[in-house]
């Protein structure tokens, strides 16, 4: 009875795990995220600099620093014309979310 009761501790936490890996996007897919769009756009020409800046999670777990802030530091801009996303997705167990600002 206890391997039993194991046995089900172990699915339910393997199963509850799956699918936490979601990345920001504007539509969804379960099996497979690839998705460009733009957050902000000011009137005007696009900034000749670019900046990046990344986070990324792997079954749940999560690092990086994907904010403006640090993707228009990264590209040394002081003036921001422009915002863009691309966020990646494998079926909710490996997500990739990458700021990308234009400016001066």
């Amino acid at each position: 009875m206890s391997k039993l009761c194991l046995t089900l501790v172990a699915v339910a936490v393997v199963s509850l795990s799956v699918g936490c890996s979601v990345p920001r996007a504007p539509i969804s897919g379960s099996l497979y995220v690839d998705v460009k769009d733009n957050l902000q756009v000011n009137p005007g020409p696009l900034g000749p600099n670019k900046g990046e800046a990344t986070a990324s999670s792997i079954i749940g777990i999560t690092t990086g620093d994907c904010s403006v802030t640090t993707a228009a530091a990264n590209g040394k801009i002081t003036e921001i014309s422009h915002v863009d996303y691309h966020s990646w997705g494998i079926m909710g167990i490996f997500a990739k979310t990458t700021t990308v600002v234009y400016g001066k």
